[in-house]
């Protein structure tokens, strides 16, 4: 479960865009860390945790919408590569590709804004989760210890810590959504070290720091799905 889920976390939350220009002349961007890769990942890790925690069910349930949603739009994102391919009776489908492509060029933050909302409600269930941890786990000074068997035991101590560091990200990630959906219809670009980015880069901090967090909140909530 848990490097599933911290993996494909970190592929919705990380924003990365590269760009390519084609023999054609045309210029590619597409996204380096998948958003439709990261959904499967983060179904696949809350599955044996997802009847457990009802919360958690519901956003195992939404990544496999959220999956063939960006799927399809990534799809899009390579048109420029395939569509030719489709002639004759199958060049509705590079019609229809072409139709994605251009929505999703014109929205793409829109629909980043919606991936950020749902980082953003996968935080709060991360709190809700650490919290119930605080009166049952150990009340001790240190972090974390290992047991006789070599499992990691964190104390309620780590678990009150790290619910207010949840609160602190799902405010974030409700801030990047916002921001996104700004940026959607302004698409201000700045310089950095003379080089042109768009102003989503100022996210990528925030998302570096975000897997960081998840990585050790997934271990420390892993052990009651194993």
């Amino acid at each position: 479960m848990k490097k599933h889920l911290v993996f494909g976390l970190a592929l919705v939350s990380l924003i990365i865009f590269q760009s390519f220009k084609l023999p054609s002349s045309e210029t590619l961007r597409i996204d380096l860390t998948p958003d439709f890769l990261g959904f499967i990942l983060i179904y696949l890790g809350l599955e044996k945790i997802s009847y457990r925690h009802r919360f958690l069910r519901e956003l195992s349930s939404i990544a496999v919408f959220f999956a063939v949603i960006s799927f399809l739009t990534f799809a899009a994102q390579l048109a420029p590569i395939y569509a030719t391919a489709f002639t004759g009776e199958l060049k509705f489908i590079a019609v229809v590709v072409a139709w994605i492509a251009s929505l999703y060029e014109k929205f793409e933050f829109m629909f980043l804004a919606v991936y950020m909302l749902y980082i953003a409600i996968f935080c709060i269930a991360f709190a809700r989760e650490t919290w119930e941890k605080v009166s049952i786990a150990p009340k001790t000074r240190v972090f974390s210890k290992k047991n006789q068997y070599g499992d990691t035991i964190y104390s309620s101590m780590a678990y009150r810590l790290f619910f207010w560091l949840s609160i602190c990200f799902s405010v974030l990630f409700f801030a990047a959504t916002g921001f996104c959906v700004f940026y959607c219809f302004t698409e201000i670009n700045i310089y950095i070290l003379g080089i042109e980015t768009g102003l989503w880069i100022i996210l990528l901090p925030v998302s570096i720091l975000f897997v960081i967090y998840e990585n050790t909140t997934v271990n420390m909530l892993k052990n009651d799905s194993e």
